[in-house]
């Protein structure tokens, strides 16, 4: 045989080798993306239920009223995913009591009654059609009916080239009098894919329903997914398709798949052995990876926590140092949705809600701040930093930080910077900062700011007399008499030996200077320990004018002040 002949032959045999290896790849392939693609819908599905239960549970204890389920029904359109979610309530005979959409044509669900006994999820038809529903029953014997629709697992499908669409079983389509888009007798239920709508047609869809098989058609994989519920009714399909060109490309490349059909007939035997060592190696190193992973976060000091959006996942050892009367996530989980039960509402620490949005959320959109939470739990509390980081999908892990000790010596601190440590006033130094601020926002605003300048008269002849400690003890007692006259939001500071300084916020001038004179009455009348005669106080006020400084204002309070002296002392003069 010449060798040409051998060299066609072995084509001939290698391109039928790789023509029958490509079109079983092909059908291994599609029979992958169904496997996939009914696997995710499962899961979306899953989770879907589970998500409505928790809306449900967490709407139940509110009032059964149109406004209030219909503003949950609101937010959560506007700060969630769910853009069609909404409530109704069922008496026991599963009557519908309220609904925060109305209902075109009513119909009782006969079963209502089935589960409104029980907390669970099931699928449910109503005018609309075809939703999935929660039911929570509540404590005056009703049932709370969380609905939410197919939309956003026929729209993920759309992520990954899939075009779906929901379709009613034609038993269930006297339910559904509200919907009026149909292929054949079968009527479309939520949000449809365009495509899918171009492709299919009544015979087509006939035949995709009662066939078990995939079905190709115009270069699309169609396939169906029964939509069944808890007791295996069958209320409808998702219907999707997707190209096999794109099936095909999702999973290999051109230039693999030519090396896979020359190499295939020669390198299968080993390829299956090694797939099935190397799928056991690689099951065995992620449970390694697992148990590896999660020690170490119970080595930890720090609370880590993993969440979906709605519920705790995981919460390591640390945890359960703090909460020590619960010994597992489900313990807990019993009697708190989340640890931000036990957040303290304290101006400076993050609460459950920070404008209109979850704390999880509201960090998460602000990676650049630094947030703290204090947190009461059995009479004890703590201050922790919250960090948050975004894990794939819908999940995030928050890092709980103990800094209680080094916050409260922060703020032990910050307090001795600004605090006299004779009189416990504000001192100096504070002054200049917070009367900063009080000019810059009375120069954007039309409140009076007032500066009174307050001098004990013939102070040195005080501790020159009596000595030192005595007068210590005189500048404390004027120090609690002024706390004592006036307000708490009205700041007193020590600014020199025998000098304070009230900042006064007011537009009653008068107000302020009637009390001021009862003050200056008040020290005179006082018996001071250790001094033989009566102390005196010299006052000076001087209003704020817009363009002033501090210097400026300061100056004219205390030229004010020595007109006091100036004038016999033991008075007041305002200077405007």
């Amino acid at each position: 045989m010449k060798k040409s002949t051998i060299i066609v032959v072995l084509g001939l045999l290698f391109g039928l080798i790789g023509w029958l290896n490509y079109h079983s790849l092909k059908g291994f392939l599609i029979e992958r993306y169904i496997s996939a693609t009914r696997s995710n819908i499962d899961v979306a599905l899953s989770q879907k239920k589970n998500a409505t239960l928790a809306l449900g549970i967490a709407a139940a204890d509110c009032k059964a009223s149109q406004e209030a389920l219909g503003a949950i029904s609101s937010q959560l359109r506007e700060y969630t995913r769910y853009k069609n979610v909404w409530f109704k309530i069922a008496d026991r005979r599963g009557r519908i009591l309220l609904s925060t959409k109305k209902l075109r044509y009513y119909h009782r669900c006969k079963r209502f009654s089935h589960v409104q006994k029980n907390y669970g999820s099931d699928i449910i038809i109503d005018c609309y059609g075809l939703h999935i529903g929660a039911f929570v029953p509540r404590s005056d014997g009703t049932t709370l009916i969380a609905i939410t629709h197919f939309n956003s697992i026929v729209k993920d499908l759309e992520r990954y080239g899939i075009h779906a669409a929901t379709i009613l079983a034609p038993r269930w389509s006297d339910y559904a009098k509200a919907l009026d888009r149909s292929i054949g007798g079968y009527k479309l239920t939520s949000y449809a894919d365009p495509k899918i709508l171009a492709l299919l047609d009544a015979k087509l869809l006939e035949s995709l329903l009662k066939t078990r098989e995939p079905i190709l058609h115009e270069g699309y994989v169609l396939d169906r997914y029964p939509i069944t519920s808890a007791d295996g009714t069958l209320f409808g399909w998702i219907v999707y398709a997707k190209s096999q060109n794109a099936i095909f490309s999702h999973y290999i490349s051109l230039a693999v798949l030519v090396r896979i059909l020359i190499t295939f007939a020669i390198v299968l035997g080993v390829v299956l052995l090694l797939y099935r060592w190397m799928v056991h190696e690689r099951e065995k190193e992620l449970r390694q990876r697992a148990e590896y992973f999660y020690n170490i976060l119970d080595r930890l000091q720090e609370i880590v926590l993993i969440n979906d959006g709605s519920r705790m996942k995981y919460a390591n050892s640390a945890f359960f140092r703090y909460f020590d009367r619960y010994k597992s996530l489900e313990e807990f989980m019993r009697e708190h949705v989340c640890i931000c039960d036990f957040f303290v509402p304290e101006e400076g620490f993050i609460a459950s809600t920070i404008e209109g949005r979850k704390w999880t959320e509201y960090i998460l959109a602000h990676p650049e701040r630094t947030f703290y939470a204090k947190v009461r739990y059995n009479e004890k509390e703590w201050i922790f930093q919250v960090r948050a980081s975004r894990l794939e999908g819908e999940d995030y892990v928050v890092i709980f930080i103990d800094v209680t000790q080094e916050y409260y010596h922060h703020e032990r601190l910050k307090k001795l910077a600004i605090i006299d440590p004779l009189t416990k006033l504000y001192n100096r130094y504070y002054f200049e900062k917070v009367a900063r601020e009080k000019i810059e926002e009375a120069t954007l605003s039309d409140q009076e700011l007032l500066f009174a300048m307050i001098d004990v008269d013939d102070f040195k002849r005080i501790n020159d007399t009596f000595g030192h400690d005595v007068g210590d003890r005189v500048l404390q007692t004027v120090a609690r008499l002024i706390r004592t006259h006036f307000r708490s939001t009205d700041p007193v500071f020590r600014v020199g030996g025998e000098e304070f300084l009230i900042i006064f916020e007011t537009k009653v001038a008068d107000k302020i200077l009637a009390l001021l004179e009862q003050l200056r009455k008040d020290i005179a009348e006082t018996k001071f320990d250790g001094v033989e005669w009566p102390v005196t106080v010299s006052i000076g006020v001087a209003r704020f004018h817009p363009g002033d400084t501090i210097e400026s204002l300061y100056k004219r309070a205390d030229e004010a002040l020595y007109a006091s002296k100036r004038g016999g002392k033991n008075r007041i003069t305002y200077k405007e």
